[in-house]
């Protein structure tokens, strides 16, 4: 098994299966199972927890994933109490690497009769806003597709019905580029408690919202990408 050791640290050497360095997280092995076990030096974050979300009844006339939910948070605002709201999840997720035209791929899917959006690429739901200081619920990131929604469901296909009810044509999107790569916070994720190599990712939090979601994947030259980046 060939051993690499980080241009960057000293202190840290990686294998393809395990990772070590001077904290005591690290020296334990791989998590044993599931990874389920009970909480040790890792302080697990419970609301992070997605078996407790979804999984969600999408309508069957929308090609958009959306759904009724009883919300805390509407139109950017908390409810004092819950309303049944339609919500939206995306139906595309732009991902990949910085400067690799993703922004470009938006601003054309904007253009696209096909997709509502209004609101902005990149809400880091899932890489930031979910994790303590900003502390997004899923209501919030939910809220960040409400106007969306509101298009999405006031817009009926003209020619298109389904089971003799109207067919609503129209999906959303975001582009949170970094849910490819950033998961820098996976040791406050429950299902990764001691362990040294995570378990659950971004990825298992998009599957387990919307297992259908398309995901549009962009990389780029990386010569060229370094040459933007500097």
């Amino acid at each position: 098994m060939q051993l690499l050791q980080s241009s960057e640290s000293s202190n840290i050497s990686i294998t393809t299966n395990h990772m070590y360095n001077h904290n005591l997280l690290f020296r334990k092995q791989i998590c044993p199972g599931k990874g389920l076990g009970s909480a040790g030096q890792t302080k697990v974050n419970k609301l992070l927890d997605f078996h407790k979300t979804g999984p969600f009844m999408f309508f069957k006339n929308y090609k958009n994933p959306c759904f009724y939910r009883n919300v805390t948070y509407l139109g950017g605002k908390e409810l004092k109490m819950p309303m049944l709201a339609i919500r939206c999840l995306p139906y595309f997720f732009i991902i990949g690497m910085p400067k690799s035209g993703t922004t470009d791929v938006w601003h054309g899917l904007e253009q696209h009769p096909g997709v509502a959006i209004r609101h902005g690429k990149e809400p880091m739901y899932f890489t930031r806003r979910r994790y303590p200081r900003a502390n997004w619920s899923l209501d919030q990131y939910l809220d960040h597709f409400d106007a969306a929604s509101d298009i999405i469901k006031s817009t009926p296909s003209p020619d298109k019905w389904t089971d003799d009810d109207l067919y609503y044509f129209l999906v959303t999107g975001e582009g949170t580029v970094d849910v490819s790569h950033d998961n820098d916070r996976w040791q406050e994720i429950p299902g990764n408690e001691d362990c040294n190599e995570p378990r659950i990712l971004n990825a298992h939090y998009l599957y387990h919202l919307n297992p259908n979601m398309r995901l549009i994947f962009m990389m780029r030259d990386p010569v060229n990408r370094y040459i933007l980046l500097d």
